[in-house]
């Protein structure tokens, strides 16, 4: 063989012939290819020789005077420390019961004499690279052992770790809800009084504005006290939420007239928009709405010295990319289920690209934010809580010196009008918004008029004059739009105008000219109704 062949063997072996030429050729041809090899004749020297310096691998002969192969064998597999040292048996002993004999004493492989030099090599080499590897596998597998009692070690401090973090965060959270008790109590007083003396005749000016100066910053110190239990209940995974069916065109309303008071004090336009897509009626938690929609718009009025103000909400809006399933939200599967869109833009003093990493976080602020000496940077915080509760999102996007957008959705369950009778859905008008109410409308409220009655006066049953009345009563401005739309031969520009009107809110002039035309028992007489009944 060369000898970069034999470099690939190495080894210790013991040879246990008591043949002198077995042993001088065996010996000759291990040693030549990098075995080390010791050789003994009988069995008492062989276990004398592997108790002193175990081999790596035994070539055992089996016929031999004292200790025989086999009892040389079973005392070298009885031994713990031998155990496991492969064996080679080699006999002239060819029958099949003294070959399963020597595997049943633990032996490992069988040559039978006389023996060819290759095929001993073959399989010397080959019960070597099996004991390599088993103890390759006993090493890796005492390792992995070792690992999983290391992770199981990390895993039960991380669980003590978390179970003392819990407790603390529950004293914590207990501590802040008693402390929030104990404050709002001297608080609320504070805030009585100084609105009783605010109103006192007795004060003189400079004294007033003592009392409003206590006044406003008690308001701000409430303020700060709630914010900071929101946050505790949000870092405790105790936010409650509480679906309810409510009016969103009413909700917009009364937010916006709020707001819009606001901005005009400062000077700014407010504008409010909604796509024709957006419904009436949804089902949601309206409270964590309002809280997210009214502290957006605090932050923008609050920030924008010129300009304006604008609220959108829409149904659609491309640039959110992947958008969660409809029927996968925090609340569960919806009957009905849509994302709502909201967007405010204002062109304000704007954001910093290296403060708008920590928007979102508790307690920061940006520079801005700072100077106005007004909250404590809980505001966003709370709001992308809330969001992040009821399965929403929000981004924002700024350019210092030109404004801000803030987006975010939420997912609301549509609500037909007929299945939440329990609803009060009061006709609205928010014309006074510019985005609302119609530069150019269609039509005139008085033109308007003129059609509903000549549609009238072309002839109606008692049966649609009835369903008209009782829908002009109950103020239901969808069912009027809808039932004028239905009657046989309405004008389209009729139908047109009502359609315009229901796209911007103008739900008080349809109901009040159809209340002004069906007045009472003259409507018939007046307008010759013929017996056409409506559909449905």
């Amino acid at each position: 063989m060369n000898s970069s062949a034999e470099s690939n063997y190495s080894g210790n072996i013991l040879i246990v012939d008591d043949s002198p030429d077995n042993l001088r050729v065996l010996s000759t041809s291990l040693t030549n290819i990098g075995y080390k090899v010791r050789c003994v004749t009988n069995g008492e020297m062989a276990l004398l020789s592997i108790n002193s310096c175990p081999p790596d691998l035994i070539l055992l002969d089996i016929c031999m005077p004292v200790l025989d192969g086999y009892a040389v064998c079973q005392k070298i597999k009885a031994n713990p420390s031998t155990k496991d040292i492969p064996i080679i048996f080699l006999s002239a002993l060819d029958n099949v019961v003294d070959k399963v004999k020597a595997f049943q004493m633990g032996g490992a492989d069988y040559v039978t004499k006389p023996f060819h030099t290759e095929e001993i090599l073959a399989r010397i080499a080959n019960q070597l690279t099996i004991q390599r590897l088993q103890h390759q596998l006993a090493t890796q597998n005492q390792k992995l052992k070792q690992e999983i009692e290391a992770h199981k070690k990390t895993e039960s401090a991380l669980q003590d770790a978390k179970e003392a973090a819990e407790i603390a965060n529950h004293a914590k959270s207990n501590f802040i809800a008693r402390m929030s008790h104990e404050l709002r109590t001297p608080l609320n007083s504070i805030l009585g009084f100084s609105g009783l003396m605010n109103n006192s005749l007795a004060l003189s000016p400079e004294h007033k504005d003592y009392v409003k100066s206590i006044y406003q910053s008690a308001r701000l110190l409430l303020q700060i006290i709630n914010q900071i239990l929101s946050i505790t209940k949000g870092e405790s995974n105790q936010i409650s939420l509480s679906e309810q069916t409510f009016d969103l065109y009413s909700f917009l309303k009364s937010i916006a007239s709020d707001w819009q008071f606001q901005a005009q004090k400062k000077g700014l336009n407010f504008d409010l928009s909604l796509s024709s897509s957006v419904p009436r009626l949804i089902r949601a938690d309206v409270s964590k709405l309002r809280q997210i929609v009214l502290q957006l718009l605090k932050n923008s009025v609050q920030f924008t010295d010129s300009g304006q103000v604008s609220l959108r909400v829409m149904t659609e809006d491309s640039g959110w990319g992947k958008l969660p399933p409809l029927d996968c939200t925090k609340k569960g599967a919806r009957h009905n289920p849509i994302l709502l869109f909201f967007e405010i833009e204002d062109t304000g003093s704007g954001i910093a690209d290296y403060e708008m990493s920590r928007l979102f976080q508790a307690f920061s602020q940006t520079e801005s934010g700072q100077r106005s000496e007004r909250g404590v940077g809980l505001g966003l915080y709370i709001s992308h809580q809330y969001l992040q509760a009821i399965g929403g999102n929000i981004t924002l996007s700024s350019t210092p010196g030109q404004g801000t957008n803030v987006r975010f959705y939420v997912p609301v369950e549509v609500v037909p009008l007929e299945l939440a009778p329990e609803v009060q859905v009061q006709p609205i008008e928010l014309g006074t918004y510019s985005n609302v109410f119609p530069k150019n409308p269609v039509v005139s409220p008085s033109d308007v008029e003129g059609m509903i009655i000549k549609t009238l006066g072309e002839g109606l049953s008692t049966a649609w004059v009835n369903r008209l009345n009782r829908a002009a009563i109950q103020g239901s401005d969808h069912q009027i739009a809808k039932l004028i739309q239905d009657i046989p031969g309405t004008q389209s520009s009729l139908v047109a105008a009502l359609s315009e009107w229901n796209r911007n809110f103008q739900f008080d002039q349809i109901i009040t000219i159809t209340q002004r035309i069906l007045e009472g028992s003259n409507v018939t007489s007046n307008y010759g109704f013929m017996a056409t009944d409506p559909k449905g």
